[in-house]
Parts: C-alpha cells; structure tokens; sequence
C-alpha cells in the first residue's frame, strides 16, 4: 500500500485535543500546570467559539487544551452565531453530563510549510484519503478541506486548512481530522524559545495514542478504516483466544511519524529520531481500564490514554483529564 500520492504523507502526527466545560481554559491551564506540564497560551479562533492553550512537546506534536467560550445558550436563539455554536462538531461533547477529556485528534495536513510543493496545486486531502478507501473498500469518507485560523494573545493571525472525516459517518474522534498551515506552523506551534517544550515533569515526546472499543465493536473493520488514512497497515496484531471468544486480532498498532522526526529526516538523510516512533493503538477494552459506563455511552473506539516519553516515570493520571500515562525514555514499547 501507497503512503503518499505526490509526496503527500497522511501519519504524521500534528496535536491531540483535549477538551473542557466552556469557559474554563484558565483553570485547565492549572490544572495541567500541577501535573508538571509547561503551558502556552493560544488563542481565541477564528470563528469566535472557542479558546485554547498548548502544551507542546520536544518532538514538534502538541496537545490543544480548548473549550467553548460560551454556553449554547449565550447566543440568541436563531442566530448565526447561535447556529454555529450548535452545530460545531464538538458542541456535544461539551453539553450537560459529557466528560471533559481527550476528543480528537489530528494529523499534519497540507500546507505550504508542511509538505513540499506538489505538482497538483489543486489536490485536495480528501480525495487522496477517499481514493484509497475506495479502492480499499474501507467505507472512510472525507470532506473537502475548509480553511480555519485563531488570532494568537500577541496579535498574530493564523491561518491552515482542515481536512475532517465526515461526521455524518463516523462521528468525531476516532478518526482524525488534518491540520494543513497556511502560515508558518512555528507560529502555530511556537518551538522557540526551547523552552517552550521543556517540562518540569520531563516530558519530551508523544510515546502513544490509545483507542479502545467495546467487546461487540467490529475491531477489524475500524483497523482498516484507520490503514486506510494512515496510508500503512500495522506493524503488530495482538490475537487471545480468551478475548471475546476468539482467536481474531484484539489489539492492533500502527506507527506514526512526529513533525519533527520527519524533519531530521529530510535534514540528515534519514537519521533515527532522538525518540522512539510514536504509535497508535486500537483494541478492545479490558476491565481495569476504569471507564465508569463510558462504553454504553460509546458505539465506536474513542481515545482512551494519551502517553508520553518522559525522563522520570510516574504515577498514571486519569479525571478530570482524561488518561495520561508517563513511559520512562529507557523503556520500550
């Protein structure tokens, strides 16, 4: 299988999205703050809705801790911006009894500082990405790429390009959406000064992004519709004959690619990363995953754990957060 069509890479991880009660990115940068993590502030977004901060990590990914700015009912009932706040595709994941927490995630989509120039100045992600799923019979459909952008606190435009799955389909959040810069991504994800990605809990770099589904999700069927966007099959399978009553495949493990390995790469021919390969991981739950009821409330595999390279291990964390999960840079995966 292809990974790419003109020089187009579809696993590259570019952030993942971690989401909370409107209004409440201050005390989430806090909050984040106490577990040991360096916080940026952000921005408000184009559209007005939304706010958030970051945590950017030494491999050039970084995690988006965004919320709404208003309640729905803030907006006047009928009006536009009432309209848009309701229909924004994580507008239910912030409504009354949601979980604050991981909700998405994206990969590195194109854009003038992303990708090479591409002999297609007009191709779009989306027909790279269903293109395969047609020929691969994986039923994954993309929409056509939308522009976006946020107005950084020192005044900063920002501008990219969103390629997202149809929601209509398969909801949001299992697979990702591309983020495509339109200007410069350092002044999306500010890497300098260095210490922007230093931590005092010592995280360096994205180790996994774990997605589990209940017992009767059909896990083979979303393994292939996430081969399809990566654009590579896993590397790994996991097969138990105790799981599920069968010997079929429970745990499935792509690798991805991190901003700035491929970077290195393309600077030095190919040379190893300084950390390990981030990856992606897919497999049914198990019982100690501590998930209150959340599979009654999930048909499909969500974004369970975020875990991070680190210098120091420690203690897993989970609510309000979410799960993180700390892997010491001497272990291996």
């Amino acid at each position: 299988m292809e990974s790419n069509r003109k020089g187009v890479s579809t696993n590259i991880i570019d952030h993942i999205v971690h989401l909370t009660p409107p209004g409440s990115v201050k005390e989430t940068i806090e909050q984040f703050a106490s577990l040991g993590f360096n916080v940026i502030p952000g921005g408000v977004h184009a559209d007005g809705l939304t706010e958030n901060a970051l945590v950017i990590l030494a491999d050039g990914a970084y995690v988006e801790l965004i919320s709404f700015t208003h309640l729905v009912s803030y907006y006047p009932p009928g009006s536009p911006a009432r309209l848009a706040r309701e229909a924004h595709p994580w507008s239910e994941a912030s409504g009354p009894g949601a979980r604050p927490g991981w909700i998405d995630f994206a990969f590195l989509g194109l854009g003038s500082s992303n990708h090479p120039p591409s002999d297609d100045e007009h191709l779009d992600l989306s027909d790279v990405i269903n293109e395969r799923s047609k020929k691969e019979g994986s039923e994954v459909s993309y929409l056509k790429t939308i522009p976006g952008g946020r107005v950084r606190p020192d005044g900063r435009e920002l501008r990219w390009k969103i390629t997202a799955p149809d929601a209509g389909v398969h909801g949001r959040g299992f697979l990702p959406f591309f983020c495509g810069d339109v200007t410069e991504r350092l002044l999306r994800v500010p890497l300098e000064p260095p210490t922007n990605a230093q931590h005092p809990n010592t995280t360096k770099a994205l180790a996994h992004l774990h997605f589990i589904a209940p017992l009767d999700a059909d896990l083979q069927h979303f393994a292939k519709q996430i081969t399809t966007v990566i654009g590579r099959p896993p590397i790994s399978s996991f097969s138990s004959s105790a799981a599920a009553g069968s010997s079929s495949p429970q745990e499935f493990t792509w690798e991805l690619i991190s901003p700035s390995s491929r970077r290195n790469s393309e600077l030095t021919d190919g040379a190893a990363p300084s950390t390990p390969t981030p990856k992606l991981i897919l497999s049914f739950a198990k019982p100690d995953d501590n998930l209150e009821g959340k599979l009654g409330l999930e048909r499909r595999p969500f974004l369970h754990e975020v875990a991070f390279w680190a210098d120091q291990a420690q203690e897993t964390k989970m609510s309000p957060y979410g799960r993180i999960r700390w892997l010491k840079l001497t272990e291996q995966e």
